[in-house]
């Protein structure tokens, strides 16, 4: 039982294990799977920036990064078309299916780590 606070009601420390273990799980499901699709409708987005940005005349070279980034993810929240242009990407490139089958198994890898872990801790 851990706290800084005696006064505190406290909880066994394999029932808050259990729960980071789910959350870490949850999130990791989320985030992990959609990391090759995201980044490439990021790129998509910062070309379509770009490409708006030459089209006005202003040269790239000269235009600050950061704002480009910035307008890229205005530009991806205002077209969510992109997400499913990433996903067919990632499907039809043999390089990004790779990148997302080594993603998918490094999660389920840091799963059962975790797993393995708290099954110890508990007993």
């Amino acid at each position: 039982m851990r706290s800084s606070d005696h006064n505190e009601r406290q909880e066994p420390l394999s029932s808050w294990l259990t729960k980071a273990y789910h959350q870490i799980s949850y999130q990791s499901c989320h985030l992990v799977i959609q990391a090759s699709p995201k980044a490439v409708a990021n790129h998509l987005a910062r070309r379509a920036v770009e490409r708006q940005l030459q089209a006005q005349g202003i040269r790239l070279t000269t235009f600050p990064y950061a704002k480009v980034v910035a307008q890229a993810q205005v530009y991806l929240a205002e077209h969510p078309e992109l997400f499913d242009q990433a996903m067919e990407r990632v499907r039809a490139s043999p390089w990004h299916s790779m990148m997302a089958e080594r993603e998918e198994r490094e999660r389920e890898r840091q799963e059962r780590k975790l797993a393995r872990e708290l099954w110890t801790m508990e007993r």
